[in-house]
């Protein structure tokens, strides 16, 4: 994870944060493994089906939508500490990519 600081007038803080493809591939895991139990496709047994039939059930929208939920708590929090910030409100996020071969890149 690659973390850009720029600091604001006021205490603010900016922050640029990028996930490489393979760092985001864990969340993408996570959102199948966890959108697999809400999906039934004929001819499995329940949460037995292949990765791709599940990619291609679910659909690749749905799937990264779940794993930048899962990724920005995450990662926010990742990234206070390895800057040492403490934060005191809500942050205001912008995501500018993400994909399953781009990664996660937000401010």
């Amino acid at each position: 994870m690659k973390i850009e600081k720029k600091d604001l007038p006021k205490s603010r803080v900016f922050l640029r944060i990028i996930l490489t493809p393979k760092e985001f591939q864990k969340f993408i895991d996570e959102a199948i493994d966890t959108l697999k139990y809400q999906t039934k496709i004929r001819g499995f047994r329940p949460e037995k089906a292949p990765k791709e039939i599940l990619i291609e059930q679910i659909g690749r929208d749905r799937i990264l939508s779940e794993a930048v939920e899962k990724a920005l708590p995450q990662s926010f929090v990742d990234a206070l500490i390895a800057k040492k910030l403490v934060s005191v409100g809500r942050p205001e996020v912008k995501i500018e990519t993400f994909g399953f071969k781009k990664g996660l890149v937000y401010t």
